[in-house]
């Protein structure tokens, strides 16, 4: 819509006149999926963020779930164990893989606590206002 479009370009132009970064954030690094110790930083643990901190955990990366409900990353950490574990039940993962994916997937209490991650990934609720204030 032109709304959408229009935010989109507001956006971009305040954007412009941030000044650089400072910090561990403004350090460019070249990514390198392939490397073992690839860590996903996820914010936002609702149905999305599971599903990615899922899928990535089954993969072998090692995810750090963040959200700003204290109570709701070490849920979702259960969720995701129970989902591995009944894939392991019905035999469509080895209950090892379920093991060691769940052990994959850490908690962050702080978000700052993500700087360790190579890639994060924003999951958070589909509000505007929630994602201004996030970044």
């Amino acid at each position: 819509s032109s709304g959408m479009v229009a935010e989109i370009r507001a956006a971009r132009q305040r954007r412009a006149r941030i000044p650089a970064l400072s910090g561990s954030f403004a350090t460019p690094m070249a990514l390198d999926i392939a490397r073992s110790d690839l860590r996903l930083g996820i914010v936002g643990t609702g149905i999305m963020g599971r599903g990615i901190a899922q899928i990535a955990a089954q993969a072998g990366i090692g995810v750090v779930l963040y959200d700003t409900r204290a109570d709701a990353a070490p849920a979702a950490r259960e969720y995701v164990a129970g989902q591995l574990a009944r894939l392991a039940e019905k035999g469509k993962l080895s209950a090892d893989a379920a093991k060691g994916a769940t052990e994959r997937i850490d908690i962050a209490h702080v978000l700052t606590h993500l700087s360790s991650c190579h890639i994060v990934i924003e999951a958070i609720v589909e509000n505007l206002e929630a994602k201004r204030e996030l970044f």
